[in-house]
């Protein structure tokens, strides 16, 4: 197993940047999501607590479980069925409110699911490509937010 961490403060509030995160629509402004949806919706929100999203990559999908929502602090979420297969432990995207906007800590435990290898292959790839697709969404976050405080 592999812990992924992703820590960025992003200089906007608190429930704008839970909000732009929580909607899985957003991740596509990125290259590494091609395609999302939302395959089921949540309890208390669209994207809360028991919705079920799925993102296209260009490598496989993934397709998860919102299982903790409490706007605007924190996200977790359960992969539930992956291509390529992946054990995951879960995920969970924090948000605490700062002087200079919203720090998010993404973190998320996952090893790929492949009879040789496994482990070797999860510790050089898993880092590197979950790390590039959250830094991603966060950089995308980051530049959308800023042009909405812009305009």
């Amino acid at each position: 197993m592999e812990t992924v961490v992703v820590r960025r403060t992003i200089p906007a509030p608190i429930s704008e940047t839970f909000d732009w995160i929580s909607n899985g629509h957003n991740y596509t402004q990125t290259a590494f999501f091609l395609h999302a949806r939302l395959v089921r919706e949540g309890r208390e929100a669209p994207f809360g607590t028991g919705a079920v999203r799925r993102f296209t990559f260009p490598i496989g999908v993934v397709q998860e479980e919102i299982t903790q929502y409490e706007p605007p602090y924190s996200l977790h979420y359960q992969v539930i069925k992956s291509v390529p297969p992946v054990n995951h432990q879960g995920g969970a995207v924090r948000l605490t409110e700062t002087p200079d906007g919203t720090e998010v800590l993404w973190t998320s435990t996952v090893e790929l699911r492949i009879p040789i290898l496994a482990e070797k292959i999860t510790h050089l790839v898993v880092p590197a490509m979950f790390g590039r697709a959250f830094s991603g969404v966060l950089d995308a976050a980051e530049l959308a937010l800023g042009a909405r405080a812009r305009s």
